[in-house]
């Protein structure tokens, strides 16, 4: 939870492993910023699956 939230900040804590981002109540943030950041934490989630996927295809690809 942090007072001085951004999409940046957002995105910087889910790379590290946050799971979620709130940004504390009584900040006037815009409605857009909550969703934002859902999107960037969807799309690096997504970004690391497929990151995985392509080294486990790379490797079977090697073996044979």
């Amino acid at each position: 939870m942090t007072a001085w939230g951004s999409v940046e900040l957002a995105v910087e804590a889910m790379r590290r492993g946050a799971r979620d981002f709130i940004q504390k109540l009584g900040q006037r943030a815009p409605v857009g910023h909550s969703q934002n950041a859902n999107r960037a934490g969807r799309a690096l989630r997504k970004g690391q699956r497929l990151e995985e996927e392509n080294r486990a295809l790379r490797a079977s690809v090697f073996r044979n």
